[in-house]
């Protein structure tokens, strides 16, 4: 999955076994100073994608609800925010 993150793309790979692996751009990881790569790990809860970094977003876990439009991602996080992903490889 390729997250739309403030004018970038974030890929994220989601293995079979809960785990997951993020890499940002060079300009990216500059303007967030907070790692260019990270791993954590995923679970389904309550119908929604749930997910935790190793340093990436202080190490929280946040959950996510998505919906389907015309080949677009809409994603809703549990904090309030939301934004717009693609599937690819």
């Amino acid at each position: 999955m390729y997250l739309d993150v403030t004018g970038f793309e974030l890929p994220i790979h989601y293995q079979p076994d809960g785990r997951m692996s993020g890499t940002m751009g060079t300009m990216a990881s500059f303007a967030r100073s907070d790692g260019a790569a990270d791993r954590g790990h995923w679970w389904i809860e309550a119908n929604q994608l749930c997910q935790q970094w190793t340093s990436w977003l202080d190490g929280q876990t946040y959950c996510y609800t998505f919906t389907l439009q015309g080949g677009i991602v809409d994603w809703y996080r549990n904090d309030g925010r939301s934004g717009t992903a693609r599937i690819g490889e």
